[in-house]
């Protein structure tokens, strides 16, 4: 008999998906969790990954449709995946972490300062923080009281909420095995509920592009153009939801890009390829001018719901835009890609160790293998005749939402979280693929094996996994955690629940970027919840520099004192949490000192609002305005000069900021961290020999927690002679 090259069949065989689907499984375990060599990473993909899909993309290219390898659903069992994501969602939102992250306390700060006073701001912060989001938030703490927990739970529900829209995504579209698939990851799979364990733009992100996507698939329902008043609504419906989604996240416009490509396709279609040949003689003033006219009003649809919210990110957001944008930097060519293969390799297989914090897996990746195999079927399906209109519709959505992942110079899988629903669904596909060759009974079971693999991978490494390996590599957060806030909190919260509602003293650190023990500590906090009496109050709590412990203790005898940032190796000795009870003795002091702190909200607020801003007129005339709070408590004084010193030198004037940190020695009190960063501006300003004296000054001083000694080894290099 004549043997026929595999290639030349016109149907796969029906155990080609499955065979192929089983290399693929090894080929990502191989990936995601062995510490093989590279070289032998490489061979086993060539054979167990590129040549089953090459083979199987062969046998596609002639493929014949599939016949619908559908199974019935019962409507409890869609009502179950609803609830159990619901109850997934919502059950412990602290498990994955117990303290938040730096952005959420950004956000969480945003939202608090709503209940102290409304404002109609669109964005907040450098960092372009959704005013809506924060809304969101502020509703959440009116409903339920300012916690952690209240602060979790919007993107907890916004996750939920995605599912919603799934049945309606793969109406008409999918058999029920593949919408089922695709509903049963967005509910329980690992970067879905991941996401959702954090409170951030990018769950609402997705929340809103899941809407979006439903109303874009209601108006192309049909073969032709609806241009009837019913189709009109719909088109301006889609218009004016696509350009409310800029106020979801700074990655919307990919979004843009995508509703825009398919309105061109379906409303200009091929009159706009004869309009560009020859406008006149093919009917400009016809047909054409209804689709241009549809094309210039969809345009202003989006464009002025979104105008405010452009106008405001065109005075106030460029800094941080430029220091996203990954060029304009001399970084070799081929170095650009390193990140995106960063961010491949983090969705489908994941990184060989734990890594700084970016969003991103840990064991293996955002996918498991299961899921991954079953997309590079779903993917190698879309190479068929009858799909590549699809196929390349979906290809380039996953394109545009990729673009971030090369326009940026740092690694953060959030801005990568439109392709969720797009994995979700080509992984579907794959599944259908599988189930395909058994009859309705026998697909019903192998596809409960494939979604059950699936998400046992993901709940392993979302309950197991990410808790066990943020004990033993506590460095993971880095900076986007303060483990000092977070053991204050723990300090704190049980006190509050004993005494009572406290005032406490937060806005006088130098570093007031992390506001996630103001966001926690907000409902117990008579200083700063208006809705509190803080003459009621019958303890105070102080965040201070640990080098202010031993006048704090002679000033409040009954102090109780734990320094926070013992063993992190801090420059300045890091924070101490003071406990005070108020008392006779202690009360008229604590009153000042609160005075003195609630002085400072409006530059807590600017520097939030503003950051690092160069023009620190703003910031240095509240600290002129707020400095009679200050003068004449030596405490008080060193704290005061110390941040005047620090946003002078946030302006560029050194000067000033080291007659700033030689005022706090001089009014204050002389301490160690005060003159280790008094001879780091010395040094700063040209003047080492200056600088060596304060640094010894630092080292006679006990405590002295600083780097001083470190500061003055280094001075005494030859370079900084």
């Amino acid at each position: 008999m004549e043997s026929k090259d595999l290639f030349t069949w016109k149907q796969a065989p029906p155990w080609a998906p499955g065979v192929c689907f089983l290399c693929l499984f090894f080929s990502n375990c191989v990936f995601s969790y062995s510490n093989l060599s590279l070289l032998w990473k490489m061979e086993i993909g060539l054979f167990f990954f590129v040549l089953p899909l090459s083979a199987l993309v062969g046998w596609n290219l002639r493929a014949r449709p599939l016949p619908e390898a559908n199974f019935s659903v019962s409507p409890w069992l869609w009502a179950f995946l609803l609830g159990g994501a619901l109850l997934l969602r919502i059950y412990r939102l602290d498990f994955l972490s117990s303290w938040p992250v730096v952005d959420e306390g950004r956000y969480g700060y945003f939202a608090t300062r709503l209940e102290q006073g409304w404002n109609w701001n669109l964005a907040h912060s450098p960092l372009y923080i959704s005013s809506v989001y924060c809304w969101i938030l502020y509703v959440s703490f009116r409903l339920f009281h300012n916690s952690l927990l209240s602060l979790w739970l919007p993107p907890a529900l916004l996750g939920w909420g995605c599912l919603l829209f799934f049945p309606f995504l793969n109406r008409k579209i999918v058999p029920v095995s593949t919408a089922l698939y695709s509903l049963g990851w967005m509910a329980f799979g690992f970067w879905p509920l991941y996401l959702g364990r954090f409170s951030n733009q990018a769950t609402f992100f997705v929340f809103w592009e899941c809407l979006v996507l439903a109303v874009l698939l209601s108006c192309l329902e049909g073969s032709t153009v609806d241009s009837s008043p019913k189709g009109w609504w719909r088109w301006g419906g889609l218009a004016l939801l696509t350009g409310l989604g800029f106020y979801t996240y700074l990655v919307w416009p990919m979004a843009v890009l995508l509703v825009f490509a398919i309105f061109f396709s379906r409303w200009m279609g091929p009159w706009s390829l004869r309009l560009l040949k020859n406008p006149i003689t093919d009917g400009f003033f016809n047909a054409p001018r209804l689709r241009l006219g549809a094309l210039v009003l969809f345009t202003l649809g989006v464009l002025l719901p979104a105008l405010p919210l452009l106008v405001s990110m065109s005075r106030n957001y460029q800094y941080y835009l430029q220091h996203l944008w990954a060029f304009g930097t001399p970084e070799p060519f081929w170095e650009r890609f390193r990140l995106p293969a960063a961010y491949l390799k983090g969705i489908f297989w994941g990184f060989p160790q734990p890594g700084h914090f970016s969003l991103g897996p840990l064991w293996g990746g955002l996918l498991s293998p299961v899921q991954t195999a079953c997309f590079s079927l779903g993917a190698v399906s879309l190479s068929k005749p009858a799909c590549r209109t699809a196929g390349a519709w979906l290809a380039a959505a996953m394109a545009v939402f990729s673009v971030p992942a090369f326009l940026t110079n740092n690694l953060e899988f959030t801005r990568l979280c439109g392709l969720v629903p797009f994995l979700a669904y080509v992984s579907a596909l794959g599944v259908r693929e599988l189930v395909a060759a058994f009859p309705p009974r026998k697909a019903a079971v192998v596809f409960s094996l494939f979604l059950t693999g699936s998400l046992l991978l993901d709940a392993h490494q979302l309950f197991q996994v990410y808790p066990e390996v943020q004990k033993s590599f506590p460095g993971y957060y880095g900076l986007h955690k303060s483990p000092e806030h977070e053991e204050a909190y723990v300090l704190l919260k049980p006190l509050a629940q004993k005494e009572g509602p406290g005032l406490l003293l937060l806005n006088g650190v130098p570093d007031p970027f992390d506001q996630t023990l103001f966001a926690a500590s907000y409902s117990f906090n008579a200083a700063q919840n208006r809705q509190l009496n803080p003459q009621s109050a019958s303890w105070a709590a102080i965040l201070a520099n640990i080098h202010e412990q031993p006048y704090l203790s002679k000033i409040f005898p009954g102090m109780e004192w734990k320094w926070l940032s013992e063993g992190l190796q801090r420059e300045d000795g890091g924070l101490m949490l003071a406990v005070i009870p108020i008392d006779e003795a202690s009360g008229d002091r604590i009153r000042r000192w609160a005075q003195a702190d609630r002085s400072l909200e409006a530059l807590t607020d600017s520097v939030m609002e503003f950051g690092v801003d160069p023009d620190q007129s703003r910031m240095l005339g509240i600290l002129e305005r707020a400095y009679p709070f200050f003068k004449g408590d030596r405490i008080l004084e060193s704290r005061y000069w110390r941040l005047w010193a620090i946003h002078q030198a946030a302006a560029g004037r050194m000067d000033l900021a080291v007659q700033g940190e030689e005022k706090a020695v001089r009014l204050g009190y002389p301490m160690a961290h005060l003159y280790n960063e008094w001879g780091c501006l010395l040094f700063k300003e040209g003047r080492p020999a200056d600088s060596r004296k304060a640094f010894g000054e630092a080292l006679r001083l006990n405590p002295n927690c600083t780097n001083a000694a470190v500061n003055l080894h280094n001075l005494s290099l030859p370079q900084n002679q």
